[in-house]
């Protein structure tokens, strides 16, 4: 159930965000328009809106942090993205209605780029994971490794090749 309680965390969260990008560009367009003399704040709902908008805001950082403090980091943030950009970009379609001008090329490229977003969050999420134990044993060892080496060692491993070469030294040539 432990890992069933930080989907469900990490899936609440990203919607509300989404939630939240969706309802930013409503906001933004009501804001456009009054500072440009039209008022739009004349209605409850209006107000209403704006005040679910500040909510959401607040609810998905909350909601993640909850997340992030029970649950592995490596498990809720990969969730967290999946399913919030999923959800953004499904939001987006819809509100934007930019599926009237899909054809199949659209539809196909859409989908393999989903999949490979996916794809790829799934990978970072299932690198190899390393205890603290052994991040501060390959800390130690790497300070020790630099120290054998010495100062003038490791300044000279950091010199570009091509500065040794005589025509570096000539302005008019780039190196």
């Amino acid at each position: 159930t432990g890992n069933l309680n930080a989907v469900l965390v990490a899936t609440a969260s990203a919607m509300i965000s989404a939630f939240t990008v969706t309802i930013s560009k409503v906001e933004m367009t009501l804001l456009g328009k009054t500072i440009k003399g039209e008022n739009q704040f004349t209605s409850f709902s209006v107000f209403f809106m704006s005040f679910l908008w500040i909510l959401s805001m607040v609810a998905s950082v909350w909601l993640l942090n909850v997340g992030l403090s029970h649950f592995e980091q490596g498990l809720i943030v990969p969730i967290y993205e999946v399913v919030g950009t999923l959800v953004t970009i499904t939001s987006g379609i819809l509100y934007y209605k930019t599926y009237d001008e899909f054809d199949v090329g659209n539809w196909v490229g859409f989908i393999i780029g989903l999949f490979c977003m996916c794809w790829g969050i799934w990978l970072v999420a299932n690198r190899e994971h390393h205890t603290e134990k052994e991040l501060t044993r390959a800390f130690v060892n790497t300070q020790e490794d630099e120290s054998l080496l010495g100062n003038d060692a490791l300044a000279g491993s950091l010199v570009s090749p091509q500065r040794e070469h005589s025509e570096c030294s000539d302005s008019s040539v780039s190196c």
